[in-house]
């Protein structure tokens, strides 16, 4: 079997990229499959994640001009590179993502077999009406969430596959250091700023405590004026990018996530893989499928794993402030939360996960 994964560039050191790094590099490793990742920009920065030797990377090298909307300005360009390449590799299976990859393969000459696989809840998305016409075009949908499932209603076909992680910690966390991490890019859509503002009412209990927060991104000169504003300086720290994230993990006692919007959420799973109790607000859609079992029902924000908590209520940051203070204040229930979550994180494992993507090409192709 031929697969194609179509993604605008690979540079970006994201959850997303990482994800689809993983993706492709295990069907190489386990499968017979010729693996092909396309991308479309031009770039002069390498992949972010190294690829398995015997993944073929097809570059349009098309140039994105540096203003607002830019892209539109080359997509003819673009959509005649991709045509003449697909053409050529002829894939059995092409899986796309965001909307320039939508946009080539919605208007492409060539009919083959397509699954668009949503990473993002759709009220959040742009250029929504290339999405409609891909909810109708695409053979399948594939969604890393039971709430995102929801929002394709006239897909053909719509299946949800979560992500997996495939680090493997030494040891789980003992949970024992005063500290608390947040990894992410530094983007509005992480929304660490309100991060900022929950840990300066949380700090106030626990003042011995302190938060690193791992990543890059846009967002890093506002997020250092905030820490100065409200005089964080000592308890909280921006790391950039980590060198081994799990070691930053096992060197942790909780993981706090603040986004407005998830996915997946893949860092919740690492987090939970190396034993830490985690405090999420219950953002759409990603936190709630990762953290908790089906069906599960909180009480108030409680979940075995740690803490969901609601994001749109006018007290949402005090009750997240109190929630991580009801962790730093208890070793013991660190510890029962923690051990919950390397249970659950089994399910993420790369093989289970894998096994329902090769059934579905599989089925397509029938």
């Amino acid at each position: 079997m031929k697969i194609l994964y179509v993604m605008e560039k690979m540079s970006c050191r994201g959850g997303m990229e990482r994800i689809i790094t993983d993706k492709i590099n295990y069907l190489a490793a386990h499968t017979a499959h010729e693996v092909t990742l396309m991308t479309v920009w031009h770039d002069s920065v390498p992949p972010a994640y190294p690829f398995h030797p015997d993944v073929r990377h097809v570059r349009l090298n098309v140039p994105l001009p540096p203003i607002p909307g830019g892209y539109m300005l080359t997509l003819p360009w673009a959509l005649q590179r991709f045509n003449k390449q697909v053409k050529r590799l002829n894939p059995d299976v092409t899986i796309v993502f965001r909307a320039v990859g939508s946009f080539l393969t919605a208007l492409t000459s060539w009919k083959g077999r397509i699954i668009y696989e949503s990473h993002q809840p759709r009220q959040t998305m742009n250029h929504k009406w290339i999405y409609r016409f891909m909810e109708r075009r695409a053979d399948a949908v594939v969604c890393l969430t039971k709430g995102d499932a929801l929002e394709f209603p006239k897909a053909k076909r719509v299946e949800v596959i979560h992500n997996f992680t495939e680090i493997t910690p030494p040891h789980p966390a003992p949970l024992t250091a005063k500290r608390c991490i947040a990894v992410g890019r530094l983007c509005k859509e992480k929304d660490f700023m309100r991060l900022l503002d929950i840990w300066a009412l949380a700090i106030k209990q626990h003042p011995d405590w302190h938060l690193d927060i791992f990543g890059e991104g846009e967002e890093r000169q506002s997020l250092e004026r905030r820490i100065r504003e409200l005089h964080l300086d000592s308890s909280v720290e921006l790391k950039g990018l980590a060198e081994n994230i799990v070691e930053e993990y096992i060197g942790s006692s909780m993981l706090i996530v603040t986004s407005k919007t998830e996915g997946f959420s893949i860092v919740i799973a690492e987090a939970m893989m190396c034993g830490l109790p985690i405090v999420s607000l219950d953002c759409p859609y990603g936190p709630r499928e990762v953290m908790a079992e089906k069906d599960e029902a909180t009480n108030g924000c409680d979940c075995k794993t740690g803490f969901l908590v609601p994001c749109r209520n006018a007290s949402s940051n005090k009750l997240m402030a109190d929630c991580i203070s009801a962790l730093t204040s208890s070793p013991a229930l660190r510890k029962e939360k923690g051990q919950a979550a390397l249970r659950r994180a089994t399910l993420f494992r790369p093989a289970p996960i894998m096994a329902q993507w090769l059934r579905i090409f599989k089925s397509i192709l029938t």
